[in-house]
């Protein structure tokens, strides 16, 4: 899909503000995509024992999101930003994208990336796909790179693909990505 539906979470409540800021701390102007702040008098500085990350008094939430119409959008985390050749990727526009090829389920795939030998950020796929004969399986990973070439450069040796109910997912139904993320840089996912 080039396109996503998104849901407006509404507008702040009374006394809450909420600002949308660029990589550089600027404030951005409604409609532009960066990190979400809120301050307000439910904001707190101490979480269970830690300190909160605030900035100028505003928490910074590590959402991205915008305003538009002075309510708010929420799109992804900003650590689920992935960056290549310059330009940022949220891991779900990549999921979704994927999984326009029919093996490839939303939930079951994830994207990620890492630093590799050369400095350079390392995309691969991880999804679950049933698929045991090994020409099909080849056959599927050259589907996906070619519905992703408008996205991210990627080969089929990106691409890895794993058992049913390996990708673990929260109690709310998020994706463990980290999860995911660290069984692939320990070895554990060939």
């Amino acid at each position: 899909p080039t396109s996503f539906e998104i849901i407006s979470c509404g507008s702040p409540l009374k006394d809450i503000s909420i600002k949308i800021i660029d990589s550089n701390n600027s404030e951005l102007e409604s409609g532009k995509i960066g990190e979400i702040l809120v301050k307000g008098p439910a904001v707190v500085s101490n979480y269970y024992q830690k300190h909160t990350h605030l900035f100028d008094n505003w928490l910074k939430t590590g959402d991205l999101g915008f305003i538009h119409d002075d309510e708010l959008y929420i799109i992804g985390r900003l650590k689920d930003l992935i960056i290549i050749n310059g330009k940022n990727i949220a891991a779900n526009d990549i999921e979704a994208k994927a999984c326009a090829i029919p093996q490839l389920k939303l939930g079951r795939t994830v994207a990620l990336s890492y630093m590799g030998k050369n400095k350079t950020e390392q995309i691969k796929i991880i999804a679950e796909v049933c698929e045991t004969k090994k020409k099909k399986r080849e056959e599927i990973k050259l589907q996906v790179c070619n519905e992703l070439k408008s996205l991210i450069p990627l080969k089929p040796k990106d691409i890895y693909f794993v058992p049913p109910l390996l990708i673990k997912k929260t109690t709310s139904g998020k994706i463990k990505r980290y999860y995911i993320k660290h069984k692939f840089l320990t070895g554990r996912i060939k």
